[in-house]
């Protein structure tokens, strides 16, 4: 509750305590030697290890950081990765789309789930021969793919700009303090106000309103090709053909 709840400054975090091992019967906190083995034993899912890769940690020792984040490290380096999980990674990225309105910037089609899962894809695969893409930020983890040549330069240069620019319009939008936080506004005065945000947000002139939807649009297809051809990849070869 103190870092969920809504005040005058904000939220502090958005958590959602469900998410934890082994669900409302477990513990709320656990040790490091529980956590390794819930996933050394076969208890991890796929959701779970892809938001690894996005662990990162906010309090305690240097000694407790360095050795969560090696913890965290051994964990995604287990096993063998088959073209089934990429189908299960592919399943539940079309399950959060189907829930979500085409107006939304985070779930929807070409959103930045879209390139958030190619990341966290790439990582989960390649983890083994190249360690060092383990970055939880998505924007450097791209660099990292690039860097390491799993993603081609072009590709990896596209999908770093489409996402700063669709985490760019998210960041406005939730500036405008909307109880849908990631629904692109409609209405001509919304599109104004999102305008003039993103464009103090960057220090440049103010972006033309009636820009704002056709260039979503715009970005969100590049995003949802490049997420096509990328699990097409890896899919198993009856399911991507």
């Amino acid at each position: 509750q103190a870092v969920t709840r809504v005040d005058v400054g904000g939220r502090l975090y958005d958590m959602d305590v469900r998410l934890r091992p082994l669900g409302r019967s477990g513990e709320l906190a656990i040790t490091i030697n529980d956590f390794r083995k819930y996933f050394s034993h076969g208890g991890g899912q796929v959701w779970e290890r892809q938001a690894l890769c996005k662990a990162r940690p906010v309090w305690g020792s240097g000694i407790a950081q360095v050795t969560t984040m090696n913890c965290i490290r051994e964990i995604l380096s287990q096993g063998n990765w088959t073209p089934q999980l990429t189908q299960q990674v592919l399943e539940h990225r079309l399950e959060l789309q189907r829930d979500s309105s085409r107006h939304n910037m985070k779930r929807g089609i070409g959103g930045t789930m879209d390139v958030e899962f190619v990341v966290q894809l790439l990582q989960l695969i390649h983890v083994k021969d190249h360690p060092q893409l383990l970055i939880p930020g998505t924007l450097d983890a791209l660099r990292a793919l690039q860097a390491t040549q799993v993603l081609e330069a072009e590709v990896a240069e596209q999908l770093y700009a489409d996402y700063e620019f669709l985490r760019r319009v998210e960041s406005a939008i939730r500036l405008m303090n909307m109880s849908a936080r990631h629904e692109l506004p409609q209405s001509d005065r919304e599109l104004q106000q999102l305008a003039f945000l993103m464009s103090a947000s960057r220090n440049s002139p103010p972006m033309a309103s009636s820009q704002i939807i056709p260039r979503c649009d715009q970005v969100r297809a590049n995003c949802r090709r490049t997420f096509n051809a990328v699990f097409e990849r890896y899919l198993p070869i009856s399911d991507s053909a």
